[in-house]
């Protein structure tokens, strides 16, 4: 048999230092166009042509199977040949059986208890922030007997989800865990973005959808209506003039009911009585 020497894609180095690391859990805050999809393609391709064995499986699950077929796609025209023994593409079943018999398999991960019972050796979470945290438990469970890896890579979308929660706790050192940011400006960095299209994007968005998909900057709470950069340009000492208006926040179930207190001139006071 001839000799195969494999040769992983020109990755730039933010990239790289974000997949092919020994880290257990990657998560990746990724923006839109930062080469988070092309890099997460060739570190599970990289996995399965170097760890897998006859029915191992590897798998790449998407919010839904539409945007898993994406990767199947993309992987089906980029693996090189030498390494595929057959590829299925029947709707709900798409994967690739490698010459060596590992699996990689694309699913949805919209219903998550469709994806507990195998054994997984290594899994990509693509667009992880638009997924349920029950998918993650699923896939978390499939990795439990192999010890596999997992690669989560999502855009930012808010604070309260768990993608957001868990890339906090990786930053902040969990153990087994690393967290890396690429952005748009990385790409441009790079030469693999061009700085006068993510202009384009800057000026057609809304500033806090362009913050959130080209440079990875979280957006403010959906129920604050004002943004984060508003309220910081009206923020002022307490008065202790007295209130001549009241405002009210009333709380859904488990949160704070507030009552903000304004003077003659604007400013939150402090001079209340109840």
């Amino acid at each position: 048999m001839a000799a195969y020497v494999y040769q992983r894609p020109k990755l730039y180095k933010l990239q790289s230092e974000a997949f092919f690391n020994d880290f257990r859990y990657a998560w990746i805050e990724g923006s839109t166009k930062s080469g988070k999809t092309v890099s997460c393609m060739a570190w599970i391709v990289e996995q399965a042509i170097f760890l897998g064995k006859e029915g191992r499986e590897f798998w790449w699950i998407a919010p839904i199977s539409s945007v898993a077929a994406i990767a199947f796609n993309r992987i089906k025209r980029g693996i090189d040949p030498y390494f595929v023994r057959r590829i299925i593409s029947s709707k709900g079943d798409e994967h690739i059986v490698l010459i060596n018999g590992a699996v990689i398999r694309f699913k949805s991960g919209e219903n998550a208890d469709s994806l507990y019972g195998e054994n997984v050796w290594a899994a990509v979470m693509d667009e992880a922030s638009r997924m349920r945290v029950e998918a993650f438990y699923a896939i978390r469970s499939t990795l439990t007997a192999t010890r596999g890896k997992l690669r989560l890579i999502g855009n930012v979308k808010g604070r309260k989800n768990w993608f957001y929660i868990g890339r906090r706790k990786a930053e902040a050192g969990e153990q087994g865990h690393i967290f890396r940011k690429i952005t748009a400006l990385d790409a441009v960095a790079a030469g693999v973005f061009p700085q006068e299209e993510l202009d384009d994007a800057r000026r057609a968005l809304p500033d806090a959808v362009f913050r959130e998909l080209y440079l990875c900057e979280p957006s403010d709470d959906g129920g604050n209506p004002f943004g984060l950069s508003f309220i910081r340009q009206n923020i002022a000492p307490l008065s202790y003039s007295a209130p001549i208006v009241f405002g009210g926040d009333l709380a859904k179930s488990v949160d704070w009911t507030v009552l903000h207190a304004l003077d003659a001139a604007g400013f939150t006071t402090s001079n209340t009585r109840f």
